[in-house]
């Protein structure tokens, strides 16, 4: 009994120190995360407003350029319209010092100093305005330094930025993070963008990627930059090159398996696109031509699975009161028979005087 009462009793002391290390280490741990997700998401936010500084900056430096080239036109337009030739700062020097010699060592009279003053005056405000030329070219100059750099900056914010986001969409660590930067033919490109850049979108959605695209260069290429882990890097090039080394072909099929490939209740087109997703697939009923753009060997399997498709066209003629007992109300019969047995129905009623409907039934052989 006493040596469980003892034992009770040193429980009892021991259970406070217990609790409060078990407290102190969960608070810890509470607060370390808390430090680790404030930090994460503060990247974003001080990007952002980094951004807008050097964006304001540009906006600003790039005002002060418009102001001073709009001087400088004005100060040139007036230069020019002189007969003289533009003097050169050094040039207006010699010339003010050769008429001042000539002032202080000749015997001149009233008239004739006062001309050499006016001219020495005229001189001077030339050289004025030229120093003021100069100087606004060295300002414009340095304002464009700016500008160069600026956008520099901007360039690796946003490039930052659409890390920071990216990783945040994926719940990963911006170091997580790769980049690449694949040339695209200007030829290609807009199928890689896609209409209004419906099919970048898909890629980046597919891949979990952020693309870009750069201006095309001189040598007719285009460059793609993408941002995202290095296996949504390799499944993006893949997508992009599934367009940029795609061929176009063109197969001339029969009128059946045409029909049967566009039928719309019977989806064997989307089944095809399914087991070849690399393979644009367009089906002319009208021509019975099937047009495959892809990979080469991609086109080539879809061909394949294309020609394995063995359907043939049966056309049938009965009366035209029995058309209706086929096609049923709303067309519910016919969805039946579709269904049921795998086939296309197409009823048509004849204008002939037999009072007579032709069915086409279109399906696999067998």
């Amino acid at each position: 009994f006493w040596l469980l009462f003892r034992l009770f009793y040193y429980c009892l002391l021991l259970l406070p120190s217990l609790l409060s290390r078990t407290m102190f280490a969960s608070n810890s741990f509470a607060v370390k995360n808390d430090k680790s997700s404030q930090m994460q998401g503060g990247i974003g936010p001080m990007l952002c407003q980094r951004l807008e500084e050097k964006r304001a900056l540009k906006e600003s430096t790039q005002f002060k350029i418009t102001k001073l080239d709009t001087q400088l036109r004005k100060m040139l337009s007036a230069a020019a319209s002189k007969s003289r030739r533009r003097e050169t700062i050094e040039e207006l020097d010699a010339r003010m010092a050769q008429l001042e010699k000539q002032r202080v060592t000749s015997s001149l009279k009233l008239a004739e100093e006062k001309k050499i003053l006016r001219e020495i005056e005229v001189l001077e405000k030339t050289k004025k305005n030229e120093i003021e030329i100069q100087q606004i070219r060295n300002d414009l100059n340095t304002y464009r330094d700016i500008i160069h750099e600026t956008n520099d900056v901007i360039m690796e914010l946003e490039s930052a930025l659409v890390k920071v986001h990216l990783a945040e969409r994926l719940g990963c660590s911006t170091t997580d993070l790769k980049e690449e930067i694949i040339a695209c033919p200007a030829s290609k490109m807009s199928r890689v963008i896609g209409k209004n850049g419906s099919n970048i979108s898909q890629i980046e959605r597919k891949t979990q990627v952020q693309m870009e695209v750069g201006d095309i260069t001189s040598g007719e290429v285009g460059r793609i930059r993408i941002v995202g882990t290095e296996h949504g890097i390799a499944e993006a090039i893949k997508e992009i090159e599934n367009v940029t080394l795609a061929i176009e072909e063109e197969m001339l099929v029969s009128s059946a398996l045409s029909s049967y490939l566009a039928a719309k209740r019977y989806a064997v087109l989307e089944k095809l696109l399914l087991d070849n997703p690399a393979v644009n697939i367009d089906v002319d009923a009208a021509s019975n031509k099937v047009r495959l753009r892809g990979r080469s060997e991609n086109v080539a399997e879809a061909e394949k699975n294309i020609l394995a498709i063995d359907c043939r066209k049966e056309i049938i003629v009965v009366a035209k009161k029995d058309a209706g007992f086929i096609v049923g109300k709303g067309g519910s019969t016919l969805s039946r028979l579709e269904m049921d047995h795998n086939v296309s129905i197409n009823v048509e009623s004849s204008d002939n005087a037999k009072e007579v409907a032709s069915v086409e039934i279109v399906g696999l052989t067998t």
